[in-house]
C-alpha cells in the first residue's frame, strides 16, 4: 500500500507546475481579457480534475 502512495506522490509532484500555470494563466486572462472570475477559478479546478483523471492510466509509467 506505501507503494501506492509513493507513486501519486510523485505524479502529483510533476503536476503541481502545471496547476501553478494554469492559475497564472487564469489571473492573467482576468486581468488583460477581463475574463470573468469563474475561468479564474475553473481552469485550475479543471487542470487538477484532469490530472487526477489521468492518473490511472499513468501510474504504471512513474512505478518504475
Amino acid at each position: 500500500m506505501k507503494k501506492h502512495r509513493v507513486v501519486f506522490l510523485k505524479y502529483t509532484m510533476f503536476q503541481v507546475p502545471g496547476w501553478i500555470v494554469a492559475a497564472a494563466v487564469g489571473v492573467w486572462l482576468n486581468r488583460t481579457m477581463d475574463i470573468p472570475g469563474a475561468v479564474v477559478v475553473g481552469l485550475p479546478v479543471f487542470w487538477i480534475l484532469k490530472d487526477m483523471a489521468l492518473y490511472p492510466l499513468l501510474r504504471t509509467a512513474y512505478e518504475t
